[in-house]
């Protein structure tokens, strides 16, 4: 997530400093546009603010890639996991952090345990945020839960 302040100063990102952003595509008003030779366009206006660092843009379509986690012996855990806006008019945020990068199922629940929205995204070590659209639910209390091979965290959230 990007900040809104204006910083005149040289600034060059460390390691600490970078978020992998995730929006699932599948299931939500996105998907018609992953087609062969999809591209997505990036605009950034400095506003005499510093530099843009933007890196690493994986977009796909169906299933997790294979080859993003291979070989991890220790996955670790899910941890600082926060959830926001709560209440929320049509998107959550839902922001965790990783030891390893490892898959996480995202999973969408409503107040009876009905599925309602699974995907699986490719969580990469340290700060991680879920773009969840929710547009097309209901107002009313739904569950989020974050599933790894070492942890399970479920979350609650309201739709007005």
């Amino acid at each position: 997530m990007m900040s809104n302040l204006v910083v005149t100063s040289s600034w060059t990102p460390t390691a600490a400093d970078w978020k992998t952003v995730h929006i699932p595509f599948s299931g939500n008003s996105f998907s018609q546009y992953m087609v062969e030779n999809f591209r997505y366009k990036f605009a950034f206006e400095a506003n005499g603010g510093n530099n843009f660092y933007l890196d690493d843009i994986n977009i796909y379509n169906g299933p997790e890639s294979d080859d993003i986690v291979l070989g991890l012996e220790d996955k670790g855990s899910l941890s600082e996991i926060t959830l926001f806006p709560n209440p929320n008019d049509g998107e959550v945020n839902i922001s965790f952090a990783l030891e390893n990068a490892q898959k996480v199922t995202l999973v969408v629940m409503d107040v009876s345990g009905k599925e309602l929205k699974s995907t699986v995204i490719n969580g990469n070590t340290g700060d991680n945020v879920i773009l969840l659209d929710n547009s097309n639910f209901a107002s009313g209390v739904y569950f989020v839960q974050l599933k790894t091979e070492s942890s399970n965290k479920t979350l609650q959230f309201v739709k007005k």
